[in-house]
């Protein structure tokens, strides 16, 4: 069994029993076409827009969400999108975040399942039984090495402390641009982007190439991470990222910028 946190579409095409696929794209695009039998769960709904900065949603609403579109924590998931594996790599968060641990993500997303010549259904979501679990499976049980070591999700208190500390690393996950206009003090410029074959594409890099670059960052994968942006999307990708790479001591700053920037007690560097 390929223990990695990335499943190809070639493989998943072929072991499809015992697995759900979760689509993390708004409805309009999920009906629009997703792979056969898959589970829309529009990673937007998680959170609450009402709250300050759109703040995650309660693990038992989340897990009434789950239930909702017919998954179960005790299935294992593959989450697909179309869109730099951005969607996914959120949901994978946020489901992190709630203790679903068996979680992958689609290499390549649905754009390499199509480029393979795969079917795409159309039309809106249907909640059928979650499937059995059956011993064999080939992308069943516990994916990469098991859940994170800390809590997924940081917060502003926990930023403000790792400024003090030698062994957090902060990541900057926004674009250079941004990261010049105003960082977290000491927090090292890495754009999401870098992740990807090329813009746009939903292919990441192969992972040797990316675990080196964040060696060459000074980030090693014993530190203690806490990954952010603007909004704790794109960060979310620097957590999957991470995770994938092999570090179990990541969090993403739900708040990121958007909090950190409104907050007066928030230094800011130039």
């Amino acid at each position: 069994m390929d223990r990695s946190l990335l499943v190809p579409p070639e493989t998943l095409s072929r072991n499809p029993a015992g697995v759900v696929v979760v689509d993390p794209r708004p409805p309009e695009a999920f009906a629009a076409g997703h792979i056969p039998g898959a589970r829309s769960l529009p990673v937007g709904e998680l959170f609450d827009p009402e709250t300050e900065w759109s703040r995650m949603r309660p693990a038992e609403e989340i897990h009434a969400r789950l239930a909702e579109a017919g998954l179960s924590a005790s299935v294992p998931i593959v989450i697909a999108d179309d869109a730099g594996l951005i969607p996914s790599a959120k949901t994978f968060w946020v489901l992190e975040s709630v203790g679903v641990a068996n979680v992958r993500l689609l290499d390549g997303g649905i754009p390499a399942w199509v480029a393979l010549g795969l079917p795409l259904e159309t039309g809106p979501q249907t909640t059928p039984e979650p499937p059995p679990v059956r011993p064999g499976d080939a992308i069943a049980g516990t994916p990469g090495d098991g859940a994170p070591d800390r809590s997924p999700v940081a917060n502003h208190g926990d930023v403000m402390e790792a400024l003090d500390r030698r062994d957090v690393v902060l990541i900057d996950a926004r674009s250079p641009e941004e990261y010049r206009e105003g960082h977290i003090p000491g927090a090292i410029n890495l754009n999401w982007e870098e992740h990807l074959v090329e813009p746009d594409h939903s292919t990441l890099r192969p992972l040797d190439a990316l675990r080196m670059r964040y060696r060459d960052a000074q980030v090693p994968p014993d530190s203690r991470v806490i990954t952010y942006c603007r909004s704790a999307t794109r960060s979310a990708h620097t957590y999957f990222v991470l995770r994938a790479l092999g570090y179990r001591n990541v969090s993403n700053y739900a708040g990121s910028w958007l909090e950190w920037s409104e907050k007066r007690d928030s230094p800011v560097e130039r």
